[in-house]
Formats: C-alpha cells, structure tokens, sequence
C-alpha cells in the first residue's frame, strides 16, 4: 500500500478525451482516476465515507408512477428494479453508482440495447469522445460515443446508451468540461498523511526498538545473572513487544528509548484529516465519533447530513436518470420514497429550507417558522440565563 501512495504525488494524470489524440493533452499533478477508485480498498477513511453515502441513497425505497403521476405496478421499469442485472440487486447497483461518482466525480451507466439491464462502468476504464466542430467554440461541442477499453480490447458505445452523471467541474480546456471533477482532489494532501500517519503507528508498534534499560543495581554486577535476565526477556510479551527491553551489566540511569503512541498525536493527526475528508463530502464527522459525542448530537448530525448530502444527491440523480430512461420505458419514471427513512421523519426539507432562509433575510421570526413547521407544538423562546449577583462591598 505505500508504494501506491508514493506514486501518487510522483507523477501526473494525463486526460485525453477526444477520439484522436491532441498535441499536447492537459497534465496536473493529481490523483488519476485509477488511483481514485483504489481509494475504496486502500484507504479506510474514504470507504467509511462512501459507504455511508452510498448505504443511505440505495436504500432509499422507489416507486413508479407514469405520465398522471399515479403508481404503476408490473411494468417493465418495475420489472428493471427486481433484476437490474444478472448479477446485483437494485441496492447494490445503487451503491456501487454513488460510490463511484463520490470518488471520481463521475458515474456512467451503460444499458444494454438487447435486455435492458444496466451495468455501472469504471471511470478509469471509460473515455469520451467528443463530436468536434472547428467552427464552435469548445465548450459548446457535445459528446458523440464513449469508449470502454477491457481485456487490451475498446467498445465503442453510444452517446445515447450511456447515462453519465458528473460533479462540477471548471476545468474547460481539451473536453476537461465533459468530466467531473473529484472531491477528494481537494484532499490529496489529507490522503497522504493519512497514509503516512498509519505507516508510522504500525512502524512504532511493531519496529521501535527497545522501550528502556533494566539496570543492575549491585555495585558488583553480575554478568551471568543480567545475561540469564535478557534470555528471560525474550519471551516476555507477545509477538511485538518481545525483546524490547535492554539488560546491561552498568550501572545506568533509566533512558527512555521510544516515545508511546499517545505521546506521537498519531490519532489527533487521523482526526484532523479524517474530518477534513468527511467536510469535503459535506458530512459532519460527529456522525462517525465515538468519543465526547451523544446519541442526540449523533442523531441530529445523521439527519443533517440526511438533509444536506443524501436527498440532494439522490434528486440528482433521479431526476436526470429519469430524463434518460424516458425514451425507453413510455414516459414511466422513478420517484425515491424518503418516507422509507427512519430519520426521515415529517419534515418538509423543501419547505424547512425556504423557511430558514426568510429566517436569515430577516422576512420572517424563528416562531413564526416553527409555528409553520410544526403547528401542534407551542413555541417556547429562548430566556435569557440569569446573571450572577455582584456583592456590594457597602451593604
């Protein structure tokens, strides 16, 4: 795992994603895709965030409705949610989209034109192809095929049977517009010291050498005795903690040798860039503490990130997904049912959202928001706390 790492910031990602090759393509000092998709198996941080994103959207239950937008049952798109393909369920396919699009920035579907099932596809192993028309500035060409290059072999696939959801991106140049842009790009620096950080935990642990010196205090030491000591050492312990410990026949001073775990900050160090990687994908990292945190603050953060990161992808994703498939299926369409979300609860996140923002211009009173939130319950306002009574030194 280390050698993936220090490759990392050793060299560029070259992205080229016209069908014939340009002069010079665009290079920068980044993670490659490739490099970004290994981040799930290599690096614990970024599955624990992925997963959690990813669990939350595809458990998200869907319903179909059709074009009066009443439920439709045993239609062909309710028969894709029951076999999406031949080898996931509806929710492993959900998650493996989202997980792929949070760490590249991008996911493309291919349906296939004979079954209709649906395969998500590799970033690294997929390229755009660009419909170039010299008379037009770039950014308003379009995307003409795409390439999906396995087994030393490419296919060529239709614009039309690829559905391909990006994150923003503002790079413009050479077609970079056609691709999103990682979140985890803005972290390369937390991910490389939290590779060194772990690196270094298990090289104290395992590798620091002795801890101290046991001294003979006699003012003749014995050599034979202290020698019968260090034999006895060695099996002291298990596994890593054997031999780490000196006999010496001097007389010495106790010399600590190796500093300890919690006198390294190591896990202040993994906290920092964890969290600086769970605010890159918009989750306070409360949601994952174990420490200093209650199931209250933890709740609360879980709801929030329920409100800010899983429903807003999740519309996202629905709604340009259902623009793609239209074609296909007679204008039915999928709908996420958030109800199916224990956090869920009843609020109105459409409503709770234009009422905090008259909130904050100032349009409106924080009562007379609740009291539009949640008209059953009395609004209490805040009192002020009581402060404390100076002694008057004349009384």
């Amino acid at each position: 795992m280390a050698n993936f790492f220090e490759s990392i910031f050793n060299r560029g990602m070259n992205v080229n994603v016209y069908a014939n090759a340009v002069d010079k393509p665009i290079s920068f000092e980044e993670l490659s895709f490739e490099q970004l998709e290994s981040l799930y198996v290599t690096l614990p941080d970024a599955r624990i965030i992925e997963d959690f994103i990813g669990d939350n959207i595809a458990k998200i239950e869907v319903k179909v409705l059709n074009s009066r937008d009443n439920e439709a049952k045993n239609t062909p798109l309710n028969q894709l949610i029951d076999e999406v393909n031949l080898n996931q369920s509806w929710r492993e396919f959900i998650k493996e989209a989202f997980v792929s699009y949070g760490l590249t920035g991008n996911m493309f579907i291919h349906r296939m034109s004979e079954t209709g099932y649906l395969y998500n596809l590799s970033t690294s192993n997929t390229s755009i192809n660009l419909a170039k028309d010299k008379t037009l500035p770039e950014y308003l060409n379009y995307i003409g095929s795409y390439t999906q290059s396995l087994g030393g072999r490419d296919y060529n696939l239709l614009s039309d049977t690829i559905f391909h959801l990006k994150t923003a991106s503002l790079l413009s140049e050479n077609g970079l517009w056609s691709l999103g842009t990682s979140p985890y790009q803005s972290g390369t620096k937390n991910i490389k010291t939290l590779n060194a950080t772990y690196s270094s935990r298990v090289s104290t642990i395992a590798d620091r050498g002795a801890l101290g010196f046991i001294t003979n205090e006699s003012e003749l030491p014995d050599a034979d005795e202290s020698r019968l000591v260090q034999d006895a050492l060695e099996t002291y312990g298990t596994k890593e903690d054997q031999k780490k410990f000196i006999v010496t026949t001097q007389k010495l001073k106790y010399n600590q040798m190796a500093m300890g775990v919690s006198e390294l900050k190591y896990l202040e160090n993994l906290n920092h860039d964890f969290k600086s990687l769970c605010q890159l994908r918009g989750l306070d990292p409360l949601i994952f503490s174990s420490e200093g945190s209650t199931y209250a603050n933890q709740a609360e953060a879980r709801k929030a990130s329920l409100q800010n990161v899983i429903i807003p992808l999740t519309d996202k994703f629905y709604s340009k997904f259902n623009e793609w498939i239209r074609p296909f299926y007679n204008g039915l369409r999928l709908v996420p049912n958030y109800e199916s979300l224990p956090e869920y609860g009843n609020i109105d996140t459409t409503l709770s959202t234009k009422l905090i923002n008259e909130v904050n211009a100032g349009l409106i009173t924080k009562q007379q928001a609740s009291e539009i939130l949640y008209p059953d319950l009395e609004y209490i306002e805040p009192q002020p706390q009581p402060q404390p009574i100076e002694e008057d030194d004349n009384i």
